[in-house]
């Protein structure tokens, strides 16, 4: 009696009796057959049906329902089962047989066919195979061993199993003694005969089992299943089909029940499919799984079309002939984004939950039609990985991972698994999915801050795409798991919910990379086909529409545009960029998009400067430092560096570019440096979203104090010491409070030209003006006060009163004392300081004990000495106001 059962899969080199596998076909055989030896461990156990006895506390079941070794030292184990046959004519041995290594001298296994004797380990007359050996010559070899003597009966291909694999295994004896074996290289059953010999030496036939010698770091790398032993199995059943496998528009291929003949499959007229397409001018029997076979037709399916392929006179390799038979299919033309990358485990270090300890990415067939990914490209960074013949049904899931990987994941899971899956960085990798024509079909650029959660960015959790309709939104459409396992691996992810991309693209930046090209950059991926028309763009100043359009592959967010016309020095253009430039998911350009540009110019000292930064952020909010181009250049920020400055040594370390890219700043204008934006977006108020630039890592800076330095490669062109006792004195807890600088024009090292934003302001005010602003006094006398009446309530407004000075003269030491109504001293806000000719110092109503001055009437006492012993002694009035 037997019982067919058909699996249709989408994961090959997966175990093929617990996964699913293109063209699987697993029998069942009853005791009919007269089995001796029978057992796929589904059970759970090897103790029971049958009871296998020998180094039992070597092995174990697995998850995958396999026999795996589980040692930890150097040894040779085995294991052994009755077999209860005294003949070996008319049998046949099949088993499932994985090697995670290269074998070697020291690491090999050997399947025990026959043996007189229970212990494998010593002297014993029987059949084994071996699989591995000294050298790269590795070969399955079969042997007859007689006491400690072994004799090779037949070896079949050299170097085939010289690395890790896994290997479906049948052997037949006849009545003769002619020993044949088989192999099927991807573990399955699709067996084609590698070598065959002779050998009639009579022996007992007791026992059936395993051995594996091994050092310690093999010593859970043996996997064996799926064993069988009995009498030959005679094939009279035909073939039939179990799918029609489509990879492109002209080409197929047909999984078979079984191995199928090489003339009757490979006649191209015994295959017809209607539609007008008619027969395949080529018609190949697959080289390796010869279940498959695989046509190719001049006339190409219709997307979505229903055909008919009618299939006739093929036999099996028994001569068994099928009934002439129809099947539907369709094929589908994959578009962009019809696969998305779904998930990411990254950094499963520290494994914190229940999820193998390995990397792996998952894709996602968004289609209502299976896809086929044969010959697709993964690009993992610079690390290129050309897919083999697999499917993604309509609505499933893939998991990519290694070879290593694959046993530790259940095996309800669709699995492919690659023999050298590159390593996934924890932060800035690209991950690139292309069909068999090249295309991109779904590409992203992931850091550790799209899991928007500083403890899982850590390691043990996956990151998870939130709505697979919104693939390019990226930070905005992706974070980390919130399954408790730490990933949801080839099911639907614990963060899915709609999250729809409603925002209009945006254009951020031109820059001119040569003196005829013009590169834009926008805020997220655009759709590729409304980037390529050169009438959409136009620049003024007779350049007029470019000639060519390069799109930057493989996000889609910069074209580089190409004009007959060369770009001038000291002439600021402007480009527009029409609405039917639209994003993935077709949102348009706003309409009448433009942005200026120009020839960038040189920098120097404070034509950069530093105006406001957040040291000591509040709970999940980050660090952030804003730049003001107080110069009137055109500056491109991809010539500055950002870095933390060391006082002791005069010397920066911890340097980070600003950009690789160019990025043009023009005069009066903000830019914003942090690791993530949309952390200190949902913090604080930002009227400029578009003047953020992210950096893989921001200089640290000290909760307390620190110093935070702007270069180029050879000059420092800002630097700040900042300290937290610069912020306003009453402030009892000044986490999430940055520091603004007062004033463009006065010195950066000025303590007194820093003061905490106000609360009106949301405590911090990145991208635009700041809160605490205030302009230079440009009255010519000598000393001034502005305003007179100040209220320091952190509200943006007057909330310090500023002291200028302007001398005709330089080398003036300066004294600035503040006093009371009464002349009591309040704070000697400056001491013996070298005065230049104009300068400003600010004062925020806190006294010397760090303490709120009263409301009222207060004397600013400037004194400027020379040195020469003149004098120059200045009273001034101010009024600290505020609510009674």
């Amino acid at each position: 009696m037997l019982r067919l059962f058909v699996f249709y899969t989408f994961a090959p080199q997966t175990k093929y009796k617990k996964a699913m596998r293109i063209c699987f076909l697993f029998l069942s055989i009853t005791s009919l057959l007269s089995a001796q030896v029978k057992d796929d461990f589904s059970d759970g156990n090897f103790t029971i049906n049958p009871k296998w006895s020998g180094d039992t506390s070597h092995f174990i079941i697995n998850a995958l329902a396999q026999l795996q070794l589980n040692n930890t030292a150097s040894n040779t184990s085995y294991l052994s089962t009755e077999s209860n046959s005294t003949v070996l004519k008319n049998k046949q041995w099949n088993f499932f047989i994985k090697q995670n290594f290269s074998p070697s001298a020291n690491n090999f296994g050997r399947v025990y066919l026959a043996s007189d004797q229970k212990k494998l380990t010593g002297s014993l007359n029987g059949y084994y195979l071996q699989f591995g050996e000294a050298g790269s010559a590795d070969a399955i070899e079969l042997f007859r061993q007689s006491g400690l003597t072994s004799t090779s009966i037949t070896r079949a291909t050299n170097g085939k199993i010289a690395t890790a694999f896994n290997m479906g295994i049948k052997v037949t004896c006849d009545t003769n003694g002619n020993w044949n074996l088989y192999t099927d290289p991807k573990g399955g059953v699709a067996y084609v005969l590698e070598t065959s010999g002779k050998d009639t030496t009579s022996i007992n036939n007791n026992y059936f089992g395993v051995m594996a010698t091994y050092t310690a770091s093999n010593a859970s790398n043996f996997y064996f299943d799926d064993f069988y032993f009995g009498s030959i199995i005679v094939d009279t059943i035909p073939p039939s089909v179990v799918s029609v496998i489509v990879s492109s528009n002209t080409r197929i291929s047909i999984c078979f029940t079984e191995a199928v003949d090489s003339i009757t499959s490979q006649i191209t007229n015994n295959y017809d499919v209607n539609n007008g397409i008619g027969s395949p001018f080529v018609a190949k029997r697959d080289t390796i799984n010869l279940k498959l076979v695989h046509l190719q037709f001049s006339k190409p399916f219709k997307s979505e079309a229903i055909n008919i392929l009618t299939i006739k006179n093929i036999e099996d390799v028994s001569a068994n002939t099928m009934n002439d038979m129809t099947i539907d299919f369709q094929y589908y033309h994959v578009k962009p984004f019809d696969i998305v990358i779904n998930e990411i485990m990254a950094d499963p270090d520290p494994v914190l939950n229940n999820l193998p300890a390995f990397e792996y990415i998952e894709l996602y067939n968004k289609t209502s039609f299976p896809i086929s990914l044969t010959n697709w490209q993964l690009s993992i960074g610079l690390n290129n990985r050309i897919l083999p013949s697999i499917i993604i049904p309509s609505k499933g899931f893939l998991i990519i991972t290694s070879t290593t990987a694959y046993p530790y994941f259940p095996a309800v899971i669709p699995i492919l698994q690659l023999t050298s899956f590159p390593a996934l960085t924890n932060t800035g990798q690209s991950l690139i999915l292309k069909n068999a024509e090249s295309a991109i079909i779904s590409a992203i650029s992931y850091t550790d801050q799209w899991y928007n959660d500083n403890n899982k960015k850590e390691g043990g959790w996956s990151l998870e795409q939130i709505d697979p309709d919104n693939p390019c939104g990226e930070a905005n459409n992706w974070k980390a798991s919130m399954d408790s396992n730490g990933g949801t691996p080839g099911t639907i992810n614990s963060v899915y919910k709609i999250n729809k991309d409603t925002d209009l693209p945006r254009l951020l930046n031109a820059s001119i990379t040569s003196p005829n090209a013009l590169q834009l950059y926008f805020n997220e991926p655009l759709d590729s086909f409304s980037l390529i028309n050169p009438k959409d763009y136009l620049v003024d100043n007779n350049i007029g529409n470019p000639s060519s359009v390069k799109i930057i592959e493989p996000n889609f967010k910069s074209v580089v545009l190409g004009f007959s016309t060369a770009f001038k020095e000291k002439t600021i253009y402007n480009i527009e960029v029409k609405n039917s430039v639209a994003d993935c998911v077709g949102n348009p350009m706003s309409s009448n998009t433009t942005l200026k540009f120009a020839i960038p110019d040189s920098i120097v000292s404070n034509d950069i400067i530093i105006n406001e930064i957040l040291f000591n952020p509040k709970s999940g909010s980050i660090d952030f430092v804003e730049l003001y181009n107080r110069s009137e250049k055109i500056i491109d920020l991809k010539m500055l560096r950002v870095s933390e400055y060391d006082n002791n040594t005069s010397t920066i370390k911890n340097v980070q570019k600003i950009g690789s890219a160019s990025y043009l700043f023009f005069p009066k204008e903000y830019i914003v440096l942090s690791e993530n934006e949309n952390l200190v977006k949902n913090n604080y108020q930002t009227t400029n979203p578009d003047r953020f630039i992210n950096l893989s890592t921001l200089p640290a800076m000290n909760i307390d104090e620190g110093s935070v330095c702007i270069s180029t490669t050879s000059a420092i062109i800002d630097r700040f010491n900042y300290s937290e006792k610069m912020h306003f004195g009453l402030l009892t807890d000044k986490k999430g409070i940055s520091l603004e600088r007062i004033n463009f024009n006065r010195p950066t090292q000025d303590p007194t030209n820093w003061h905490s934003a106000a609360k009106s302001a949301g405590y911090a005010t990145p991208g635009y003006q700041n809160s605490q602003f205030n302009e230079l006094n440009n009255n010519q006398n000598e000393v001034e006060v502005s305003p007179q009446l100040f209220s320091p309530d952190e509200d943006g407004y007057n909330d310090v009163v500023n002291i200028s000075y302007h001398f005709d003269k330089p080398a003036f030491i300066g004294n600035v004392t503040i006093y009371d109504s009464k002349g009591r001293l309040v704070k000697r806000l400056v001491k013996n300081e070298l005065l230049a000719t104009k300068g400003t110092f600010s004062w925020d109503g806190i006294n010397e004990e760090r303490e709120k001055e009263r409301l009222g009437i207060y004397i600013i006492f400037f004194e400027a000495l020379d040195l020469s012993g003149n004098i120059k002694h200045y009273k001034k009035i101010c009024v600290l106001g505020g609510k009674i």
